[in-house]
C-alpha cells in the first residue's frame, strides 16, 4: 500500500487493487507516516506485558520465605506483600500475591482446626470403643435419647439409666 502511494495512486485505487477498504489503506498510510516501516510490523500478542518481575526474579524473591516456613513459622500473606511492594517500588493488591504464589505452585497450608471446647479424653474413649461396650453391657431394653457428646463432634445415643 505504501509503495502504491509512492507510485502516485489514490487511496481508492489502492483499496481496489489490494482488495481492502479505503479506511484500511488510510490507517496503513497514517501508521507509516507516524512510525515508519517498523510501525507496520505486526505487534507480538500474549505474554505478561504488565509483569512486575520476570518469573526467575519471582522465584528468587520467593526463595527467602521457605526458610521461615521450614523453621516452623507460619507465613503471613501481608508480610510477603510488604516485601514484594518494597522490591517493585509501588503498592499492589493481595490478588497479585496470591497469583504469584499460585504461579510458583505454593499451597495454602494451615494447621488443622479444632473445636475450642473439644475433650480429647472423650474422643479417645469413643475411638477405643468404650462407648459401644457400655451400650452393649446395658442391654437393649432401655429407651435411648439423643444428646451431644462431651467432645462436641458427634451426636451419640446414650441410654437413659
Amino acid at each position: 500500500m505504501i509503495l502504491l502511494r509512492e507510485d502516485g495512486k489514490t487511496q481508492e485505487e489502492i483499496a481496489e487493487l489490494m482488495g481492502v477498504s479505503v479506511s484500511t489503506v488510510n490507517r496503513a498510510h497514517m501508521t507509516y507516516d507516524h512510525g515508519g516501516r517498523s510501525a507496520l510490523r505486526p505487534k507480538p500478542k500474549g505474554g505478561r506485558r504488565r509483569e512486575n518481575m520476570t518469573p526467575k526474579e519471582e522465584e528468587a524473591f520467593l526463595d527467602q520465605f521457605p526458610k521461615a516456613a521450614g523453621a516452623g513459622e507460619l507465613l503471613n500473606i501481608h508480610e510477603i506483600k510488604a516485601a514484594y511492594e518494597q522490591v517493585i517500588g509501588h503498592p499492589t493488591s493481595n490478588s497479585t500475591i496470591y497469583n504469584l504464589l499460585e504461579r510458583h505452585s505454593w499451597r495454602k497450608l494451615m494447621p488443622r482446626p479444632y473445636h475450642p471446647k473439644s475433650n480429647p479424653k472423650a474422643q479417645e474413649a469413643f475411638k477405643n470403643g468404650e462407648f459401644a461396650d457400655a451400650v452393649r453391657k446395658r442391654g437393649g431394653g432401655l429407651r435411648p435419647r439423643v444428646v451431644v457428646c462431651e467432645s462436641c463432634l458427634l451426636m451419640k445415643l446414650v441410654l437413659a439409666g
